[in-house]
């Protein structure tokens, strides 16, 4: 009973920990795959589409999984310094609430924020 006792915390902490941590992980992937399928249709939309169309579309990546209201995207316009082309960059971000911050390293809050970027011309 005394060894449960003792026991029993740290499993319940090692066990919802790993939970949290897929929850990042998941979090973390949707996210990226969100500003990769921004920065694909800069790549392969005809005619180009708006910046606020690029957002929309990273935001609707993230619909299925995550929240979107806390989902934010931005678009840049630059020129490549070695090809002197155009490029596009989409910056993603995410404030991913946790329910056991204890374990996640870099957390303020209760919440961190996950960030992705992805660049086409």
């Amino acid at each position: 009973m005394v060894e449960t006792a003792l026991v029993l915390p740290l499993f319940i902490v090692l066990l919802f920990g790993l939970i949290q941590w897929g929850f990042v992980m998941g979090a973390r992937l949707t996210v990226g795959a969100a500003c990769a399928t921004a920065g694909r249709l800069t790549a392969i939309a005809n005619p180009p589409l708006t910046d606020s169309e690029l957002a929309s579309s990273a935001r609707e990546a993230v619909e299925t999984m995550l929240n979107p209201s806390l989902f934010t995207a931005t678009v840049a316009h630059t020129t490549s310094s070695l090809t002197g082309q155009p490029v596009t960059r989409v910056d993603c971000s995410y404030s991913l609430g946790l329910f056991m911050p204890l374990v996640v390293p870099g957390s303020s809050g209760g919440a961190i924020t996950l960030r992705s970027s992805a660049s086409a011309r």
